[in-house]
């Protein structure tokens, strides 16, 4: 189930809490199934064994793309990184959350005759 996700449960704190999403996270559940969470994304096995096309084909990615039915690209990524990231979903917030809101809130308390722009260097 994907309530069981840490890392799910880790975001929605996060988010909870006003603080930025974590990018670049490696999923730790990889549903297949995108009724209930599924990755979009390539299985882990034919990762794997678009990989080992590519060692058998001499490193040939095209023909390894081919074969595999995927991207050069996808290949070339694959070869860096097996594992794929979570999806974090969504767009970064544009409105000031978290410790940032804090401090300026401070900053705000102590100096109240600040302008913009000095609070725009602070």
């Amino acid at each position: 189930d994907k309530m069981d996700d840490p890392a799910d449960t880790r975001a929605r704190n996060r988010s909870n809490l006003g603080v930025d999403r974590e990018l670049e996270m490696i999923r730790t559940n990889n549903h297949p199934n995108p009724s209930i969470g599924g990755t979009r994304g390539f299985p882990l096995w034919l990762r794997q064994r678009a990989i080992d096309r590519l060692q058998m084909m001499d490193g040939s990615y095209m023909l390894a793309a081919e074969t595999e039915n995927c991207s050069i690209r996808s290949i070339r990524r694959w070869e860096e990184r097996m594992r794929p990231y979570m999806m974090a979903g969504g767009e970064q917030r544009e409105s000031i959350t978290g410790s940032d809101q804090l401090l300026l809130s401070i900053c705000l308390f102590i100096y109240p005759e600040a302008t913009a722009d000095k609070l725009c260097a602070f």
